[in-house]
């Protein structure tokens, strides 16, 4: 059953649970610490603030003393009134139940509307935000990162070589070799390297289970071989920048030309022994980003 009583700075009319009597609170209207009444102390100036109310009797005529000067002991006993407020506001019958909890805020009702509607626009506004970074994300993903929209890309090409004396010639049976760009340079020096036996243009053409083409494609990267006319076909597995390296069938380099240093050092990232690889032929190595179907023409001077 909860203990009814006035609060003694306020009057405001206050309920909590009985188990509550004897210890302190602070009053939800006015924050006045005070002790909780017993029980029968809170009925009793209840009923004495109740009786306050109700309209007294005329005077007797023998009294000595008129009743507007009567003290408020007379009409009611000290022993019944254990914690009289000091004055009861016109609105105290309103009663106002206190937590059993030590810990409680009271707010008004117009405040907890108005957090309720700013919560409410906080998260329009951030689903908004959201919706928008979103959308910018998406459209800047489409311009720099080229695995958001994979497609495969054909590479289309010719090769020639200059003869000593006459006009260039198809360069049959030309090597094409085509490797993603190397990034990780470091995990690429613990990768195991590809063999480079059947893969030189001066070896016949593998076979398409041949155990280096088949490191080529894990690699991401494609093998061809250019026909008699000097022509060759291939498709790449995404749009990127690939290294290029073609290597020729007919065209011999001097004796006294060497072999680039730094395109030694990338073939090297993919194949054991580049030097091998390339031979005495002419080659040509370069960087290139495909983002559609691409052709290539060079003749090896």
């Amino acid at each position: 059953m909860a203990i009814r009583f006035y609060c003694q700075r306020c009057g405001q009319l206050l309920s909590i649970a009985s188990r509550k009597a004897g210890t302190y609170i602070d009053c939800p209207k006015c924050a006045a610490n005070q002790e909780v009444p017993s029980q029968e102390a809170g009925d009793a100036a209840i009923s004495l603030a109740m009786a306050s109310k109700v309209e007294k009797k005329a005077p007797d005529a023998s009294a000595k003393k008129p009743e507007e000067t009567r003290k408020a002991e007379d009409d009611f006993p000290e022993a019944v009134i254990t914690a009289p407020p000091l004055h009861v506001a016109p609105y105290a019958d309103k009663e106002i139940h206190v937590p059993a909890g030590d810990d409680y805020i009271v707010l008004p009702r117009r405040t907890i509307y108005l957090q309720g509607l700013l919560f409410v626009i906080v998260a329009i506004l951030s689903l908004g935000m959201g919706i928008l970074i979103g959308r910018g994300v998406g459209a800047g993903s489409s311009n720099t990162d080229d695995s958001a929209e994979a497609a495969p890309v054909l590479l289309e090409g010719h090769l020639t070589f200059q003869s000593s004396n006459g006009p260039p010639r198809p360069d049959h049976n030309a090597a094409i070799i085509v490797l993603p760009e190397l990034v990780d340079v470091e995990n690429a020096q613990s990768a195991p390297r590809i063999p480079c036996p059947g893969l030189r243009s001066l070896d016949p053409p593998p076979s398409e289970d041949y155990g280096s083409l088949r490191r080529i494609r894990e690699l991401g990267g494609c093998y061809a071989r250019a026909d008699e006319e000097g022509n060759f076909s291939l498709v790449l597995p995404d749009r990127g920048r690939y290294h290029l390296l073609l290597i020729s069938r007919g065209g011999v380099r001097a004796e006294d030309s060497k072999v680039d240093e730094s395109d030694l050092d990338t073939i090297a990232h993919f194949f054991r022994r580049p030097i091998y690889l390339i031979g005495g032929q002419k080659y040509r190595l370069t960087l290139e980003k495909f983002e559609d179907r691409a052709q290539i023409e060079y003749n090896f001077e």
